[in-house]
């Protein structure tokens, strides 16, 4: 069923939605890990600075 352009899912997603799912998680995760990464950094040299 489409409803706007939007994909409805009634009951248990399909496989190829859950890859597309844990794809998406997997970028998320990705994402999280790196700006984190990069906050650790910038703290660590505003340590330095102080």
């Amino acid at each position: 069923m489409e409803t706007c352009g939007h994909k409805v899912v009634f009951g248990m997603p399909k496989g190829d939605e859950i890859v597309e799912y844990m794809h998406i998680c997997e970028e998320l995760m990705r994402f999280t890990y790196h700006m984190i990464a990069l906050a650790k950094k910038r703290i660590d040299s505003l340590m330095w600075t102080l």
